[in-house]
């Protein structure tokens, strides 16, 4: 969906959750006010999306030639090594000793049951990678 499309949906959204939070005020009903309180605040999340997508467009269209082609290389690149990346963990995986597969797959099995978890790990450990390596610190 584009950014006016958002734009347009997240106010009709929002538009719509007012009303239904007015209704549900007029009649008392606790569960109708809430559901437009959500669909409000839904509405004006995807504003806000729509607005941010024109802005990153609009940067885009703005940004030199050069820097577009850079871009789109480093892309490539990052597609490139993720998929070496990805044939070297199966590899691995495949090469590997029975009892380290099985801690593999239990592992996998906990993150599938925990997804949240999972994510919450993963950021930990990418921030404290990051910051090891000092990857977005300033230096000047």
């Amino acid at each position: 969906m584009d950014s006016t499309s958002n734009r347009f949906e997240g106010t009709a959204t929002n538009l719509g959750g007012k009303i239904e939070k007015g209704f549900g005020d007029l009649t008392g009903d606790t569960k109708t006010q809430g559901q437009g309180r959500f669909d409000e605040a839904k509405g004006q999340a995807q504003d806000v999306f729509g607005q941010a997508q024109g802005a990153v467009k609009d940067a885009w269209d703005k940004a030199p030639d050069g820097l577009k082609d850079a871009a789109h290389r480093a892309s490539d690149a990052a597609h490139d090594a993720f998929g070496r990346a990805g044939d070297a963990a199966r590899n691995a995986y495949a090469n590997a000793p029975a009892g380290f597969k099985q801690n593999v797959d239990r592992a996998g099995a906990a993150a599938k049951r925990n997804p949240l978890i999972t994510i919450a790990l993963i950021g930990i450990a990418a921030s404290a990678i990051s910051h090891l390596l000092g990857v977005g610190s300033r230096r000047d």
